[in-house]
């Protein structure tokens, strides 16, 4: 017995589709159902970054008038008309009764579809030797540590702010890095401690002669404690410079010539 009859899966799985090389000035879009907006942004990338590997096929429904309906790709729609040297895209072709058939496509594709992590982005990324990505997790590895979702203490759980922070200035996720090994080897560094650290390093600030003062207060627990305290007092969320500003309150706790952080 096949599975679909073992388990009971939906026996009526519909027009099972046709790849075609469609025109693209033949697709259309029904906003009826389709998002309204679609990036600007992402729409320019991937039209300046065209690859056929990466673009995948567009679904589509062929309305019983012969009009074609683009159902998902939207956006890399957009993407290759914008590019002028594209005319024809691949598509799979099922047969739509109409914008109510196509808006339960739409909303199937949607719902099954989850978005890329950033832990496999920055994992592919590395794989696909993109130089920033690379260079991140080679330093990484000589400091003993990977970009990886779980608690290990050899692990830095924030690959989005390493790849926003290090063309800034790699210099300061260095040194934030190094300063939070200083402080609790045994545990990873907190994102909000590793962004004020690095915020604090920007701004010219030293943190690695501050890390036995940082681990005498507590460590990392009062960091995020004293990060989530200036949250509340300036009834915003944890920002950079909030996160140096709940770093350097540990720094100067009973400390004299306390060290300023300016604006």
């Amino acid at each position: 017995m096949i599975k679909a009859e073992r388990y009971d899966w939906n026996a009526d799985i519909g027009d099972s589709g046709k790849r075609e090389m469609i025109c693209v000035s033949d697709l259309l879009v029904d906003h009826t159902y389709q998002r309204a907006i679609v990036s600007e942004g992402n729409t320019k990338a991937i039209a300046r970054d065209f690859r056929w590997d990466a673009f995948g096929v567009l679904v589509v429904g062929r309305r019983d008038n012969g009009s074609l309906y683009v159902v998902d790709g939207q956006q890399r729609l957009s993407a290759a008309k914008r590019r002028g040297d594209i005319h024809h895209v691949p598509c799979v072709v099922f047969e739509s009764s109409g914008p109510e058939h196509e808006a339960s496509v739409f909303r199937s594709v949607n719902m099954s579809r989850k978005p890329v992590g950033s832990y496999d982005k920055f994992r592919s990324a590395v794989r696909a030797g993109l130089p920033l990505e690379t260079e991140i997790n080679n330093w990484l590895a000589s400091r003993g540590l990977v970009v990886k979702d779980d608690e290990s203490p050899h692990v830095c759980r924030f690959p989005s702010a390493l790849t926003r922070y290090w063309p800034q200035d790699s210099g300061a996720v260095k040194a934030a890095i190094i300063c939070g090994q200083e402080i609790d080897s045994s545990r990873n560094i907190p994102r909000d401690v590793f962004r004020g650290l690095w915020s604090l390093e920007h701004r010219g600030i030293k943190t690695l002669p501050e890390a036995q003062k940082i681990r005498e207060q507590g460590g990392f627990s009062a960091c995020t404690h004293s990060i989530k305290v200036v949250c509340i007092e300036a009834g915003q969320l944890a920002s950079e410079y909030i996160c140096a500003q709940g770093v350097l309150r540990v720094i100067n706790h009973k400390r004299r010539n306390k060290i300023q952080l300016g604006d």
